[in-house]
C-alpha cells in the first residue's frame, strides 16, 4: 500500500510540477510535506521549491521565512526561475533575512535569464532606480525591453 501512495504522489508530481498544491490537496498536509521533505532531501529542485513555499505560506507547517530561503536557495541554484524571483523578493523585502539589494538584484537577475518576465521587470527598476545599486540605464532600458 505505501508503494501506491508513492507511485500516485510521483504521478501527481510529475503531472503537476504546481508549488505543491496537489501534493496537499491529495494527501493533507504532513503526508504531502514528508514527500516533498524527501524528495528535496534527494537534490530536487522542484522539491525544494514547493518546500520553500510551504514554510512562506504556512502549508502543513509554521511559517518560517528563514527556512523558505533555505529550501529556496536549494531551488535557485538548480535553476528554477520561481524559486530564484521569490528568493529575491524575501532579500529585496528583508523577510527572514536581512535586507539586501545586492542579493536581491542577483537573483532577480538569474530569474530574469531564465525568461521569467517579473524578474525582468524588477531587474530593470533596480537598474533605473539604483537603490543598493549602481544606476546603469542601458541595462535597465535591455530588461524593460
Amino acid at each position: 500500500m505505501k508503494k501506491f501512495f508513492w507511485i500516485l504522489a510521483l504521478s501527481v508530481y510529475l503531472l503537476a510540477k504546481d508549488d505543491g498544491s496537489k501534493l496537499y490537496e491529495t494527501f493533507g498536509n504532513q503526508k504531502a510535506y514528508t514527500i516533498l521533505y524527501d524528495l528535496a532531501k534527494k537534490g530536487d529542485g522542484w522539491a525544494s521549491y514547493a518546500l520553500g513555499i510551504s514554510y512562506i505560506k504556512a502549508r502543513g507547517v509554521k511559517r518560517d521565512f528563514k527556512k523558505a530561503i533555505f529550501w529556496l536557495k536549494k531551488a535557485a541554484k538548480k535553476n528554477h526561475p520561481k524559486a530564484q524571483l521569490i528568493l529575491a523578493d524575501l532579500y529585496f523585502e528583508g523577510r527572514g533575512t536581512l535586507k539586501d539589494l545586492n542579493k536581491a538584484f542577483y537573483w532577480y537577475e538569474k530569474a530574469a535569464l531564465n525568461n521569467n518576465s517579473e524578474a525582468m521587470y524588477k531587474c530593470a527598476s533596480l537598474l533605473l532606480g539604483g537603490k543598493g545599486i549602481h544606476k546603469n540605464y542601458q541595462k535597465a532600458f535591455y530588461w524593460y525591453e
